[in-house]
């Protein structure tokens, strides 16, 4: 499972920062912004920038605004925009620049941000102990963490009474990194073990072994006794490309497919010939076929009358569909489709 900790990254603010110069700040706010400011002298301009959240907002916004590390998150693509329109030489002050900070404080996402900072500025003032676990609890809520990251952190709590919270977010962020290379040794065996029972299959996305074949697939299926996942996809699909990254390359879905399901990946523009007696006459596109991704087009427009990609199928060990599903950005709906039952 992928853990979220934006809690752990935003930036803890020394807030005797604030309290900037009013003439200072008022003089920064009639200062134009020009193309010359961006190209030559950009360091200067976010110092600037800064200036500007410290003298117009409040400390919770220059933590917001500011983002893991000093990057700016929250306002980085406001600010390309903002930038982009200033070297089209229109004419822009730090008036301006506030506005557009004061629009992005109003989207409904920001108060949900801000709870989060104000939560996690109040638990890192704490000491732990488990006579206040509720209330602490309560506030790691608010910062995202979900039941079973507060189980780990209340276990680390019980053994660690009376340390400052920044403490325990230290070793619970080696306890995770621990948990993380056990799982990737996990992994690795897994893979070596289905590697071996395996040899004819590829490793798709690292960690996720496919077949390359239909033929293949269904013959895997009724050897093992499991159905089969089809993958249509190809080499120029960017929205595959995106499911490989953010789904595939999951461990926990990597973990079902390999020990659950035979998974068969096909290209539908794999221009390698196939052999000679594998050349056949296709009454759909009328002519012969003679590439494996005009083959796999084939299939998956005749078997399955689609011709979209990414598309995936599952099938039970006869070859008859249970489900299938196309491009999604959902990593839950996604496992839900891999279980389906006929």
């Amino acid at each position: 499972m992928k853990i979220y900790l934006i809690l752990f990254c935003l930036i803890f603010t020394s807030f005797t920062v604030f309290g900037q110069n009013k003439e200072k700040c008022s003089e920064l706010l009639n200062r134009t912004i020009t193309a010359t400011d961006l190209d030559e002298n950009i360091d200067e301009f976010l110092l600037n920038l800064k200036t500007l959240i410290l003298c117009e907002f409040d400390e919770i916004d220059y933590q917001i605004f500011m983002g893991p590390e000093g990057n700016m998150p929250i306002i980085g693509s406001f600010l390309f925009t903002f930038i982009d329109e200033i070297q089209n030489n229109k004419s822009y002050t730090f008036e301006n620049l506030k506005e557009t900070l004061l629009d992005i404080k109003n989207k409904p996402e920001y108060s949900q941000i801000k709870n989060i900072v104000e939560a996690q500025n109040a638990i890192i003032q704490k000491e732990a102990s488990v006579i206040n676990w509720e209330s602490d609890k309560q506030l790691l809520t608010k910062m995202g963490l979900i039941d079973e990251q507060l189980n780990e952190i209340y276990t680390i709590v019980k053994d660690n009474e009376n340390k400052p919270y920044t403490e325990i977010f230290l070793i619970y962020s080696d306890t995770l990194n621990a948990q993380k290379e056990k799982q990737l040794i996990q992994q690795q065996k897994k893979n070596d073990e289905f590697k071996d029972k395996n040899p004819e299959s590829i490793e798709w996305v690292k960690g996720l072994y496919a077949y390359d074949s239909y033929s293949k697939g269904l013959k895997k299926s009724k050897e093992t006794n499991k159905p089969i996942l089809l993958y249509f996809t190809g080499y120029a699909c960017v929205n595959a490309r995106k499911m490989e990254d953010n789904i595939l390359s999951e461990y926990e879905i990597q973990d079902y497919i390999n020990s659950n399901l035979v998974f068969v990946s096909l290209l539908v523009d794999n221009k390698q010939p196939l052999k000679e007696n594998e050349i056949f006459y296709s009454d759909f596109f009328k002519k012969e076929v003679k590439t494996v991704g005009l083959k796999n087009l084939e299939i998956q427009i005749t078997k399955f009358n689609s011709n979209a990609q990414p598309l995936f199928v599952l099938l039970d060990m006869g070859g008859n569909e249970i489900a299938r599903i196309g491009y999604i950005t959902d990593i839950k709906i996604f496992s839900d489709f891999l279980q389906t039952k006929k």
